[in-house]
């Protein structure tokens, strides 16, 4: 699997540059599963590790299909959700898969994928039916049965294009007839087909498993299936080159995808891969600013050392443990500065037990309570939790200010790095688990491996399943699952180094695998000195007995620093085995007491408000620091007060409702305060329409009070607007807004729409009020809308604003920006890198479709205020154009400009000196009232 890993690194990063096309999904409801708190915590691994370790992530996406593997990390958190994965594209998803569901080229030859480890299997229907079936169809069969869904969560892909542009940008012959389809169909058409057969796959799948998750692997972040699956993974994330762009398509997804949500962001420090240093997973401020960004929204998060390469292990941060709860607010700004289309700022989120800020401007901040304070949320004071790791960073006082790195790695391209801080509400240390294993694969950050003296032998994984192990992998050494000594007089020792951050007493536990055969050459009295900070203590283990588990050696004071070490020595009656150590810091375990007298004050429609009695301290004095609340006997969500409005519910229905109290180690109480059930009032109230905008000049949006019937909704005739405005479609696209596609509007007028005959959900439908419902908005001007793309780079203007910036010539972005009365003026700089520069635009406005073409102007010099309406550009040269976009040379044999058209006479332009010149300098103007000279005949443009 390291092959596919290995290719979509090419065009992978957080800050994938497209264009959503923002499916309208209606709620789906899947069975009931576990809300997981905050911050949320996945992974995404081929197989290897124990299942105590996979048990400590809230998702889990791997290679094993085993019942088994999937029950033994459920036995251990039930709250876990397992999906086992395959890659779709390379045909992995069939049994058996055939040679002539491959997709070929126009002379017949196979296309392959993965540096030609894999056929790229083909999704369309002109794919040959072999057993009845097409590899669409026979994805969807293997797919429901590959793995024991009733064990695991549901299913993923580990590889599905909505197009695969980078194996077929030259030649593809999909419909069998020896003519390469670019040529005789186009990209469009190839790309429909694709996506055709990608859209069954997924809507087959979910038909025949409605209340499981599906996940996909695209690489970034895509536009197809949100009505069909669960989530998508942004792979190997390292920095952000728009966070407006980030952070918009972030929120777009998760108001419009099936829920549950399962977006996964892979962390690394890729920016680290080139020179490949010996430790990556010591970079807090990487992991802290991946982590703080996901936490923006829900998602989950990991963090892979680089050597882990493609998803062999993951590793375990400090704040992995903090238990922030739920997000009170949506994320908020402070410092913000830059372009809409761009800008910087620091941004902040409150949950039930703390906070979390990062820093996306580029630069070095420093964040202060007092910012803190202005914002909607806020409930501190607020503390650094005491953290083992980077106990600098996390210090365990209360939070005043805090500087937080920031830099953009590259300017040209904005690659916005940065740092970020998770706060509690009340003084906490919070150290996750140390971990020295043989390998670096196996130990923990901050800590170095085993330090080996003497002849020890390494014991792979293939003969010792009982090791401590995160991987499989036999790259980069990680093959070693432990080391072993002959029997002897100690001269062969082992020494477990750890570093502690935060001094204090820690459990010990060892692990041991089975040389050969299990209880048969093993030593029975290994001696396991631990040197802590009162002296030496010395535990003996029986290594033949309790393998392939953690074992209890004590609990010892060990002082901050790395002076403290366990020492493992050869004796004379066996084998022994060094294989990994672990050093937990002790959390209480006596539970809260419970809370009392649960009861609801107040019903609603739609929401019951709970309140209870707070239970005072338990033996060890402890108090609860939230309430878990569970609904019908389903964990909904935690709460620090002990009030809660539970809202979102069905009206007209019982809901009974326990409380469970929780102290600041995580113990839970073990009763809880319940009541119910309470009936939730009948909905009565008809709805209303509220206001009505013209968001487009050809789009109407209407706000009502409350989510309305889809039939009514959408019913054309429901609707009418005055001033000659006729109504093409009505769509719900969300439960409370209708969108009405309209004819033009005109800027500034005042337009009446009457609204007539709508429903709301209620059990007994409810008609609007007033009926009709009039309603006035004012016509906002025609947009443009424009794709655009240069060789190498481009920033964009209209009428003198700054609109985007775009690198990289492969892929067009589409911006839609409101037009203004009387002339317009869209102006681009461009630069080229290298040989040869070039410009493709394309314009539509009022029905009038525009291209880049002779008609646009350009100079090479950069004139005061040569973006705006007034600018005077009758000395400019007109453009030179190269050729026809979709048959130019040098980006005809690269696959050309996705987004852009091929058949509408796009022409790519630049100056005269295409070669040389490599800032130039575009306006076109509309409407134009000069004619430009005819094309010079005869122009050849050279390769490269």
């Amino acid at each position: 699997m390291s092959y596919v890993m290995q290719f979509k690194t090419m065009v992978l990063t957080l800050a994938v540059v497209v264009v959503i096309i923002l499916l309208c999904v209606m709620p789906v409801e899947l069975f009931a599963q576990h809300s997981h708190d905050y911050p949320r915590l996945m992974m995404f691994n081929w197989g290897g590790a124990t299942p105590e370790w996979y048990a400590k992530f809230d998702v889990v996406v791997t290679a094993n299909n085993g019942t088994g593997f999937a029950q033994g990390i459920k036995n251990i958190n039930p709250n876990t959700w397992v999906m086992p994965t395959r890659d779709i594209n390379a045909g992995q998803c069939a049994s058996p898969y055939y040679d002539q569901w491959t997709t070929l080229k126009s002379d017949g030859s196979e296309i392959r994928i993965y540096g030609g480890a894999r056929p790229l299997a083909d999704m369309s229907d002109f794919c040959p039916v072999i057993g009845g079936k097409r590899y669409s169809d026979a994805v969807i069969d293997y797919m429901s049965t590959f793995c024991d869904l009733s064990v695991f969560d549901g299913a993923a892909t580990d590889g599905l294009w909505e197009f695969p542009d980078t194996w077929v940008s030259t030649d593809i012959d999909l419909d069998r007839n020896g003519v390469n389809d670019w040529n005789e169909h186009g990209r469009d058409w190839i790309r429909g087909y694709w996506l055709n057969g990608v859209n069954k796959v997924l809507q087959g799948w979910r038909d025949r498993n409605p209340n499981k998750l599906f996940f996909i692997n695209s690489g970034g972040f895509h536009s197809f299936g949100w009505n069909t699956t669960n989530g998508m993974f942004l792979e190997f994330c390292w920095a952000l080159t728009n966070w407006t762009h980030f952070n918009t398509l972030y929120q777009d997804w998760m108001k419009r995808a099936l829920e549950p949500h399962v977006m996964f962001v892979d962390g690394t420090a890729k920016y680290r891969w080139d020179n490949k240093p010996t430790i990556t997973k010591n970079d807090y401020q990487a992991m802290r600013f991946l982590l703080t960004t996901t936490l923006l929204g829900d998602g989950y998060f990991t963090f892979e050392d680089v050597h882990s390469e493609f998803h062999e292990y993951v590793k375990y941060y400090d704040e992995f443990d903090v238990k922030l709860g739920y997000p009170t607010h949506d994320a908020q700004r402070l410092q913000a500065e830059g372009p809409d289309w761009n800008i910087q700022a620091v941004w902040v989120r409150f949950f039930d037990n703390g906070a979390s800020i990062v820093n996306a401007k580029g630069k070095t901040v420093t964040v202060t309570d007092a910012e803190l304070r202005t914002l909607n949320g806020y409930a501190g004071p607020y503390y650094r939790f005491k953290g083992g790791q980077d106990p600098t960073h996390n210090n365990g006082e209360p939070f005043d200010q805090i500087t937080l790195w920031g830099v953009y790695e590259n300017p040209s391209l904005y690659k916005i790095m940065g740092d970020g801080i998770v706060l509690v509400k009340k003084p906490e240390t919070i150290i996750a688990d140390v971990i020295i294993d043989n390998v670096d694969a196996g130990t923990s950050a901050g800590s170095e491996t085993v330090e080996y003296v003497g002849n020890w032998a390494i014991g792979n994984y293939g003969t010792a399943g009982s090791a401590w192990a995160m991987t499989n992998s036999t790259k980069d050494g990680f093959g070693a699952g432990y080391h072993y000594a002959s029997s002897g007089n100690g001269n062969n020792y082992a020494v477990f180094r750890p570093t502690f951050g935060v001094a204090g007493s820690y459990k010990v536990y060892e692990w041991h695998a089975f040389h050969g055969a299990a209880g048969d050459d093993e030593a029975a009295d290994v001696p396991y000195e631990i040197h802590h900070s009162n002296g030496t203590s010395t535990v003996t283990v029986n290594q033949r007995a309790n393998y392939g588990k953690w074992n209890y050696l004590g609990t010892f004071s060990f002082s901050a620093g790395s002076n403290n070490y366990i020492k493992v020595s050869n004796t004379l009656n066996g084998i022994v085995i060094a294989d990994a150590i672990r050093f937990e810091f002790p959390k209480e375990a006596i539970p809260p007491l419970p809370p009392t007298n649960l009861g609801s004050s107040d019903q609603t429609e739609s929401s019951v408000t709970l309140a209870w009695t707070a239970p005072g301290p338990a033996s060890d004095g402890d108090l609860a620091s939230y309430y878990e609340i569970h609904r019908n006997g389903t964990f909904v969500r935690t709460t620090v007060n002990p009030t809660y409005i539970d809202t979102g519910l069905e009206e007209d229905t019982d809901y009974s409702y326990s409380v469970f109290s929780v102290d600041d180690a995580g113990n839970r109480s073990t009763t809880s305060a319940d009541g119910g059930p309470y009936h939730t009032l009948a909905d009565n109230t008809p709805p209303k329409a509220l206001f009505a905008s013209n968001t487009s000049s050809n789009v109407v949006e209407i706000t009502f009070s409350e989510p309305m019937d889809e039939s009514s909704a959408e019913n054309v005739g429901n609707y009418s607007i005055n001033s000659g405005i006729s109504i093409y479609s009505a769509n719900l696209v969300e439960p409370t807004k209708v969108n009405l596609g309209t004819s033009a509007h005109t800027a500034g007028v005042t337009y009446e729409v009457t609204i007539s005959n709508l429903i709301d959900r209620a059990k007994a439908r409810n008609v609007i009020s007033p009926n009709p419902t009039i309603l006035k908005y004012i016509g906002i001007p025609p947009e443009f809308t424009i794709t655009i793309s240069s060789d190498n780079e481009y920033h964009l203007f209209v009428n003198g604003d700054s609109i985007g910036r775009g690198d990289g010539w492969n892929d067009a972005e589409t911006y839609v920006v409101p037009s203004v009365s009387g002339t317009n003026v869209i102006a681009v700089r461009a630069i080229d890198y290298d040989i040869q520069g070039g410009l493709v635009v394309e314009i539509d406005y009022m029905n009038n479709h525009f291209v880049s073409d002779r008609t646009w102007k350009v100079a090479t010099s950069e004139p005061l205020n040569w973006k705006s309406v007034e600018y005077n550009d009758s000395g400019w040269s007109y453009a030179t154009e190269i050729g026809r976009h979709g048959a130019t040379q040098p980006w005809s044999d690269y696959g050309n400009v996705s987004g852009i058209s091929q058949d509408r006479g796009v022409q790519w332009i630049w100056s005269a000196d295409n070669e040389n010149d490599n800032v130039v300098y575009f306006r076109f103007v509309y409407p134009r009232g000069d004619t430009p000279p005819s094309p010079p005949v005869g122009l050849q443009v050279r390769r490269p």
